[in-house]
């Protein structure tokens, strides 16, 4: 409220480091707001709050963050009920709309932040223009995820699948994304031109995905052969798993029954936080509900903003933790041997 109320400006440190410390000690796994996280002397247990969630989502588009702002919007804009109604708590386990309803708080919490990324508008860089004037940056949350399990949803955790690689090694998802942001692709398969069209954009992205340390997969229901002669064709070199018993289609509940022949699921592209914690759900069932590249970009920029306290090398301490020795926030996850160190001392890899 420090800056929505004026009291200080919306880019002071204080505002910021108070957004991440709500960010950071006040949401639930959903990152979702609670008001307080103590004990208040009522009986039963205090759900997240809207209302405090989309004052989140309105300091973050004041303070020219609008890609961390929209996440925030659209997790809690999520939970409007079938005629566009507004609870006031959500409860923190089984979603269940919570205290007053319909809440005018909750609506009015809504519009401000809608408000508010209209007025971010000028402070936006070229590229997020560009989505904004196809709509992207609007897109109505429940639009980009289909009707899959209702606990796979934005600040959900996704499941650790366990598949055979390429190679028929095992691989558990978590494996494969260490402590590193990842993008994970549910393909159709090698059989449909709509999947090398999209995966062939990924191949040739890939070099700025091992530069900026973010991992990349896609899990297909391809058998051992085909999954090969997929990643072949296209020169991909990231894991691909192969589920030909269809684990994960019928676990998301995502079965394309539209086609038998093939029996694939549908298409799903999502951006995950370390942790396998889910930050934005793309449904590729028809071919532009999938994420552009750019739109990839613009959400791992947000993804490593909230995770990365060195994302910004000029923000408070960080160059006196430097000093004193504490490099731990410094150090990335490669999950290969490093080949290039900060210079005179092996204490981690250079950005």
């Amino acid at each position: 409220m420090l800056s929505l109320v004026g009291f200080l400006p919306a880019d002071d440190p204080r505002v910021l480091a108070t957004i991440d410390a709500t960010e950071e000690r006040l949401t639930d796994e959903r990152g979702l707001v609670y008001r307080y996280r103590s004990h208040d002397g009522l009986e039963g247990e205090e759900g997240t709050l809207l209302l405090c969630t989309f004052w989140l989502a309105q300091a973050l588009a004041q303070a020219g963050q609008p890609a961390r702002a929209r996440a925030v919007f659209e997790r809690a804009a999520a939970f409007v009920n079938d005629v566009g109604r507004l609870a006031e708590e959500v409860d923190p386990v089984s979603d269940e709309l919570l205290g007053n309803f319909p809440q005018a708080f909750s609506h009015i919490g809504l519009v401000n932040a809608a408000w508010q990324f209209l007025r971010a508008n000028e402070r936006r860089n070229p590229l997020e223009d560009l989505l904004d004037s196809r709509g992207d940056l609007w897109t109505r949350p429940f639009e980009f995820g289909g009707h899959m399990r209702s606990d796979i949803r934005e600040g959900g955790s996704f499941p650790d699948y366990e598949l055979a690689d390429q190679s028929g090694r095992r691989r558990s998802l978590s494996e494969l994304q260490g402590g590193n942001p990842m993008v994970l692709h549910l393909s159709r398969g090698g059989f449909d031109p709509k999947e090398h069209r999209f995966v062939g954009q990924l191949v040739d992205v890939y070099p700025e995905f091992r530069n900026a340390y973010t991992r990349l997969a896609l899990i297909s229901t391809d058998n051992q052969l085909n999954i090969n002669e997929f990643r072949d064709a296209l020169g991909a070199t990231w894991p691909f798993l192969s589920d030909p018993d269809r684990v994960v289609q019928k676990d998301l509940d995502i079965k394309e029954f539209t086609d038998e022949p093939h029996d694939p699921m549908i298409p799903h592209t999502f951006v995950l936080e370390p942790g396998l914690k889910i930050f934005k759900i793309y449904n590729g069932y028809w071919y532009w509900g999938r994420p552009t590249m750019a739109e990839l970009h613009v959400d791992l920029r947000a993804v490593f903003e909230k995770i990365r306290p060195d994302f910004d090398l000029a923000a408070p301490g960080l160059k006196e933790a430097w000093d004193r020795g504490d490099r731990d926030q410094f150090l990335v996850d490669t999950l290969e041997e490093p080949i290039r160190y900060t210079e005179g001392k092996s204490i981690g890899i250079k950005r």
